[in-house]
């Protein structure tokens, strides 16, 4: 009987307590797109995209220092928080994400940066990676850098990410094309300068395995000037499920 009751007991046990499930970081979809030709320098948009799933939008958008930022909208109605901006003197990076923690998504999703309603220039290109994984506030810390006359330029000193398992995300405005990252980032999308249309763009990520410190360099295709930033976002905590189909063993205790 002890041992009849016994095996019932553990199985129970099995059945009941929840086994951690860890969350994972997806690249649900990415584009890019600069001003089309020198008539509209004032306003980029990019290629619809299938954003389902998503439930954060990274962008990095390149312009014309001496005019307001442009600004950032999307077909779906979403609003963005800039994370960081840095500027040569004469361009500027800034990197946004989504405010909201359940952004509209869905297919035909499209991003737009343009100077406001007005149409002076203002070169702008952006490049947009929309991924599913992250927390409910995920954004955690930034950073940047500049330089002037230099093939290569890094965001600062980098950033400590706060938690294991962190999305790295870091663009890049150039007058040239940002053509390689190390430290083992992913460049996902660039597009080249096009002198009187729009200025080289660059967007690229890492998912930081430990929380330790990153501080990747880009390489742009010319010496020139660069601006870039950096931030990480945190993944989605462990979630709890119930046992899965196969994992229940029966094993008898007691006498």
């Amino acid at each position: 009987m002890k041992k009849l009751f016994s095996i019932l007991l553990f199985l129970t046990i099995v059945l009941v307590i929840p086994r951690p499930v860890q969350a994972a970081w997806t690249l649900v979809a990415h584009t890019s797109a600069g001003s089309i030709d020198s008539a509209n320098t004032y306003i980029a948009t990019t290629p619809p995209i299938d954003t389902t799933t998503a439930n954060l939008i990274t962008i990095v958008t390149a312009d014309l220092l001496s005019q307001p930022a442009c600004t950032l909208h999307d077909s779906n109605l979403n609003g963005y928080t800039s994370r960081d901006t840095r500027d040569t003197g004469g361009m500027r990076v800034t990197l946004y994400s989504t405010t909201s923690s359940t952004p509209a998504v869905g297919m035909g999703h499209t991003f737009t940066c343009d100077n406001g309603g007005g149409i002076a220039d203002i070169y702008v290109a952006l490049a947009v990676l929309a991924w599913s994984g992250a927390a409910v506030n995920p954004f955690d810390q930034s950073n940047g850098g500049f330089c002037v006359g230099c093939t290569t330029v890094q965001p600062g000193t980098g950033i400590t990410p706060t938690q294991a398992g962190e999305l790295v995300v870091t663009g890049i405005a150039t007058d040239f094309d940002p053509t390689m990252i190390n430290s083992g980032f992913a460049l996902e999308e660039h597009l080249a300068n096009i002198n009187g249309v729009h200025f080289g763009v660059g967007i690229a990520w890492l998912i930081q395995t430990a929380a330790a410190s990153v501080n990747p360099t880009w390489t742009i295709s010319a010496s020139g000037e660069a601006a870039d930033s950096i931030a990480s976002f945190k993944l989605a905590g462990s979630i709890t499920a119930g046992p899965t189909p196969g994992s229940l063993s029966v094993t008898g205790v007691g006498r």
